[in-house]
């Protein structure tokens, strides 16, 4: 028995105390999605790896880069309507509603990152190992670790290079470790 449902899960979020925790803790999350000036104020900060060198030019024009990168959620011709704000709200209820939080990376032809987008947590399930997988006791790292399910049918299959699965509470249960 695995609990509740994504559904039964759906329906508590919308109880009012209960929406109204969740909304408490996404808006708190959503303060740090603007950068923070001087790393005094919430907010995030992307800096050299070692505090005590400063940047040079080229080193300022890739953090200013990155940082457009990670407001936009990349490239905005894949959705011009994306922020790093909207998108951390939509991770983190899913986190808070289904312990997971899932989100696609999505690669340009050479298979560079172009973006992130959030994909439906309640869709997402582990996929089941093949047969040469069981028999080599572990998964294929390019295999399909991931599926997107709706109305009953896998709609998408994913690797652990294209979606990012993250669960909030994981635990070392039987019934939930996919064994």
């Amino acid at each position: 028995h695995r609990g509740l449902d994504y559904d039964q899960l759906r329906a508590m979020s919308r109880v009012p105390l209960i929406a109204a925790i969740i909304q408490t803790r996404i808006n708190q999350i959503a303060e740090f999605a603007k950068p923070s000036q001087d790393g005094s104020d919430i907010g995030f900060q992307i800096r050299l790896k070692d505090r005590n060198e400063v940047p040079n030019e080229t080193d300022l024009e890739t953090i200013q880069d990155m940082y457009e990168f990670i407001l936009s959620c990349g490239d905005n011709r894949i959705d011009f309507e994306s922020s790093f704000e909207s998108f951390l709200r939509m991770l983190v209820r899913d986190s808070l509603i289904f312990d997971q939080g899932c989100f696609e990376v999505i690669r340009s032809r050479n298979g560079q990152v172009a973006a992130f987008m959030n994909v439906d947590s309640s869709t997402i399930r582990r996929s089941k190992m093949t047969a040469s997988e069981k028999e080599a006791g572990k998964r294929d790292p390019d295999g399909v670790h991931y599926v997107q399910v709706y109305a009953n049918k896998v709609k998408a299959q994913f690797n652990t290079r294209d979606l990012c699965f993250g669960i909030r509470r994981p635990r070392s249960d039987i019934h939930f470790r996919g064994y």
